[in-house]
Order: C-alpha cells, then sequence, then structure tokens
C-alpha cells in the first residue's frame, strides 16, 4: 500500500487582479485530510491546514512578501503515476503582514471570496 500523498503548493502575489507565482513546492504530507472532528464535519480541515503551511511560508520567507500584500496559496493533490495536478484540493488568500493574517478560505469554487 503507497501511503504516499503528494501535493503541489503554488504561492501568488495578487497584484491589480492578476496572479503572479511566487513560489511552487511539493511536499509529501496527509494533513491536509487529518484534523479535528469538528473541522472535519464543518469541511475546512484542509483550508486550516493550508493557511498554517501559507503563514509558516512566510515566517521563513519574509523577502517574498510585501506589508499588506494580498497573497493567495493554491493546493492541488498530485497524480502518483506522473506527478501531474490531479485535483485542486482547495484555496487560501490572505492579506499578508498582519498579525495574525486576515484570510479568506474558499473552496475550489471560490465561493463567496473576492476576485484576485
Amino acid at each position: 500500500m503507497d501511503l504516499d500523498s503528494w501535493h503541489l503548493l503554488e504561492y501568488f502575489h495578487l497584484n491589480r487582479g492578476v496572479r503572479v507565482l511566487v513560489h511552487r513546492e511539493r511536499i509529501n504530507d496527509s494533513g491536509f485530510y487529518i484534523g479535528r472532528t469538528a473541522a472535519r464535519q464543518a469541511g475546512t480541515t484542509a483550508k486550516d491546514y493550508a493557511r498554517d503551511l501559507a503563514e509558516e511560508f512566510f515566517q521563513k520567507h519574509p523577502h517574498l512578501c510585501a506589508d499588506k500584500q494580498r497573497w493567495l496559496l493554491v493546493v492541488w493533490r498530485l497524480d502518483r503515476k506522473n506527478d501531474q495536478q490531479r485535483d485542486k484540493v482547495c484555496e487560501v488568500r490572505g492579506t499578508s503582514g498582519q498579525a495574525p493574517p486576515e484570510t479568506e478560505l474558499a473552496g475550489p469554487a471560490l465561493a463567496g471570496g473576492t476576485p484576485p
């Protein structure tokens, strides 16, 4: 049984309605699917985990993130056979330089989200 859970994380700056790709990384992590019962029932486990990863990323790479800059993290599940993007897991939007960062969590369709 293959226990790998490969994902692609794409970090974008949102600049006047345009997504500008800043960084991409592959991770082998099942944290998008594991969480507290309440989070799983509410369907927010993946979004909460992605937000935590984004906050950690910008703490590690502050040079990529100007104050009050809008950003977007898109999480893709990768196909095990050919490492291609298979399914969008979630999207997380936020504004940098705020403690704690204000985030607007949106699913694959960006329901209720603000246009980039």
